[in-house]
């Protein structure tokens, strides 16, 4: 299928190993708002892409809520293929900071990822910002005992930060302040180790330099310069 682009054609298309379980997805895609958006930022800015392969469509109830495409830009320096992932709703990161006794203390989240062998990790809380401000937050359950109220969060920066590149929807940085007494702080630090997912606190100055994770580095430094 052709997609105009200003003044030039692109094809949007699947990849031959795709198989879309439902008819008309490469139409579907074509009136997808999201992707919409993102071909008329790419007849804005140049230079205009060639070719949009679709290699994934996620549905809810029928409904495109995302997709996965590779994205083939000729520039003067030659071909560039980048993936791209395109969703409905805005990833954001979600960093709450305890105070205890005048420390700040920021609340990750420890949980076991498949992608370094099924071992534990460190790393900012993170989901994505519906359209109606609200926010979906995997282990937000976690969050509950301590008695964060998502909705009294305030973003950290106007800006929004691309982390890595993987083709990712650039994340919204979020952060909620609460008072914790010490006695909570401890029964927080001495959460069993072998939980699948548990929080963790650790001091704010202490985050850059222990955890290991780009999204809970970056919500810590424009905490501390803030």
């Amino acid at each position: 299928m052709e997609i105009q682009l200003g003044e030039k054609v692109a094809l949007l298309t699947t990849h031959k190993t795709y198989r879309d379980d439902l008819e008309g997805g490469v139409r579907a895609v074509a009136s997808y708002l999201p992707f919409c958006k993102y071909v008329a930022t790419c007849a804005e800015h140049g230079p205009v892409p060639s070719t949009f392969i679709i290699r994934s469509i996620r549905r809810v109830a029928q409904r495109i809520v995302g997709l996965i495409m590779e994205v083939e830009c000729v520039t003067r320096s030659g071909k560039i293929v980048q993936t791209v992932d395109i969703c409905d709703s805005n990833p954001v990161i979600i960093f709450p900071v305890a105070t205890v006794n005048g420390i700040r203390y920021a609340i990750l989240v420890r949980k076991r990822q498949v992608s370094v062998g099924c071992n534990f990790i460190v790393e900012a809380l993170c989901g994505v910002e519906n359209n109606d401000g609200s926010f979906t937050i995997p282990n937000d359950e976690l969050l509950i005992p301590l008695g964060v109220d998502l909705q009294k969060t305030h973003a950290l920066s106007s800006k929004r930060y691309t982390i890595g590149n993987e083709g990712t929807t650039p994340y919204k940085v979020h952060s909620v302040t609460l008072e914790m007494t010490p006695e909570s702080l401890q029964k927080l630090q001495n959460t069993p180790k072998d939980l699948e997912n548990s929080l963790i606190a650790l001091p704010l100055d202490e985050v850059l330099s222990t955890v290991g994770d780009v999204k809970a580095s970056l919500a810590a430094s424009l905490l501390l310069v803030s």
